[in-house]
């Protein structure tokens, strides 16, 4: 208990930080732009990760393989149970997924032959690796003397995952920490809609821009995003046009928006942490 208190309390400082420095703001524009390239590049992959139980599993697929000698499917399984967010049957379809299409490479354990152990392969690596280095640069303008380095490499993995499963070991879970966010991001590219919403918000207090538009970039279809909206609709963050299927961002979507953001770059920053002390120890 006393560790679970310790890294959230951990989280929510870093957090606070966050939100209050100058340059949060800017930071967040430069993620939206680096994850809308990456995004483009791998469409149908990010969107299936991109809601929240499969990035979870995704999370700690990578944590158990960077922290674990005898990396096995059963502990990646057990896990996620451990969460009570997902079910076997999801863990189960990611894990296919992932050894199907050429990202991790499952063999026998060496220790027991009863168990499955995997490796992430160069492809499920510079996966990885893409994604955080969407985070880096952004995070580097609010902490530019605690991050050095413009990208990570894949000799910063080990110790940014070791670090970084406190957090869902400590049941430390983004979809809890704000407010109405699970409207989108417990959806397929519900982090995609959220980053597209809150673009077309800053391009003018009254822009506006269509269903159709916001689903093709998101890779989802437009029922999909319908539902989406309709239910933020229902809590007073967005206004969908009933006849232009137009969507008007209000000013508590940029209030939830920016919560999530805060915590969302609180939950990297405190797996750069482990990187952070391997460095002050050499």
């Amino acid at each position: 208990m006393e560790r679970k208190v310790k890294t959230f309390m951990r989280i929510k400082s870093i957090n606070d930080e966050i939100k209050a420095n100058e340059n949060f703001h800017f930071a967040v524009s430069i993620h939206c732009k680096m994850i809308l390239n990456e995004f483009a590049r791998k469409k149908l992959f990010y969107k299936f990760i991109f809601s929240n139980n499969r990035f979870l599993i995704s999370t700690i697929t990578a944590s158990v393989y960077y922290s674990q000698e005898d990396s096995s499917l059963s502990e990646v399984s057990r896990q996620c149970l451990k969460t009570g967010m997902v079910s076997l049957n999801t863990v189960s379809s990611l894990l296919t997924l992932f050894k199907v299409s050429g990202r991790i490479r499952v063999c026998n354990s060496n220790k027991d032959r009863r168990k499955k152990t995997y490796m992430m392969t160069e492809k499920g690596i510079e996966d990885t690796l893409c994604l955080l280095n969407t985070m880096t640069p952004s995070l580097k303008t609010v902490f530019p003397e605690s991050l050095k380095g413009e990208r990570l490499s894949s000799f910063d993995l080990p110790f940014f995952f070791r670090r970084y499963t406190e957090i869902h070991e400590s049941s430390v879970f983004l979809i809890n920490l704000v407010k109405d966010v699970e409207v989108f991001i417990a959806k397929d590219s519900g982090h995609m809609v959220l980053i597209n919403i809150y673009m077309l918000g800053i391009r003018n207090e009254n822009s506006k821009d269509t269903i159709s538009s916001i689903a093709k970039r998101c890779g989802i279809s437009r029922t999909h995003l319908r539902s989406m909206i309709l239910d933020a609709e229902s809590r007073g963050l967005l206004l969908l046009e009933s006849k232009s299927n137009k969507i008007i961002v209000y000013k508590e979507f940029f209030s939830m928006f920016n919560s999530y953001m805060a915590y969302y770059f609180s939950f990297f920053y405190y797996g750069m942490e482990g990187i952070s002390e391997k460095n002050n120890q050499l």
